[in-house]
């Protein structure tokens, strides 16, 4: 993965974090002291950014997309038993404080499978935000690359004209000319119409798509001049009298 695709994952991640810990502390601290509400709220979203964090930036990238299906599906599993375990420690006794009455006793298995599965969603959602994410990414390479072919096409048309170019386009128009064809004067116009985009137009930073494809059409135009055959053609009179070719015999 290389610099771009990372700054394009991890695009104001901590923004992101922060909003979402505000969001679990303003919902957490009206029904609760405060300080209960900063604990849970801390441990809950630090439990959901390592799965978060491990599903994209590790467990699919090794595992899964490397079609390790076994290793990824335990590695998941384990990791969701252990963060469910530690915020079940932390928060004494789990998810009694989202409640803020003590008095309120859940069974613990049942606060158990509750952040267990609260982790897995979580885990599901990265998974489809990963290939999400790295599909429109392709996309946008994809369209970045053509964008640059077509760049470098238009970049070698461009190259065409050089003084060898110039020189056979000249050659041929004078010809054109000289014969008193009617495409002398609109090929000189072609030509200028080269030399001005050339020298001018295409410096610009952004260039109209309807004058690129005239520069393309012109310069198409130009090159077809050096296949074209003139055919001219010659009459030539019989003349008045066949010549004879009289041999004589020399006598010494």
């Amino acid at each position: 993965m290389d610099s771009t695709e990372r700054n394009y994952h991890l695009a104001n991640p901590y923004l992101f974090w922060v909003c979402y810990w505000l969001i679990w502390l303003f919902l957490l601290s009206s029904f609760q002291p405060f300080g209960n509400a900063v604990l849970a709220a801390s441990v809950n979203v630090a439990a959901q950014g390592v799965i978060a964090f491990a599903t994209i930036r590790f467990l699919i990238p090794h595992y899964l997309e490397k079609r390790k299906y076994l290793a990824y599906a335990a590695l998941v599993a384990i990791l969701i038993l252990l963060l469910a375990v530690l915020y079940m420690k932390l928060t004494e006794p789990g998810l009694q404080l989202l409640t803020g009455k003590r008095e309120i006793r859940f069974p613990r298995a049942f606060q158990f499978g509750r952040m267990y599965f609260f982790l897995f969603v979580v885990h599901i959602v990265s998974t489809a935000y990963k290939f999400a994410s790295d599909r429109f990414y392709a996309l946008q390479r994809q369209s970045e690359l053509h964008r640059k072919q077509l760049e470098t096409e238009l970049q070698v048309l461009k190259n065409q004209i050089n003084p060898h170019f110039l020189f056979n386009t000249l050659n041929n128009v004078y010809t054109l000319a000289y014969l008193k064809d009617d495409n002398a004067a609109p090929m000189i116009m072609k030509l200028s119409e080269l030399l001005r985009y050339t020298l001018y137009d295409c410096q610009a930073d952004r260039v109209k798509l309807e004058k690129e494809v005239g520069f393309c059409t012109t310069l198409l135009r130009c090159k077809s001049l050096n296949r074209m055959f003139i055919k001219r053609v010659f009459c030539l009179k019989p003349p008045a009298c066949s010549p004879t070719i009289s041999s004589r015999r020399c006598s010494c």
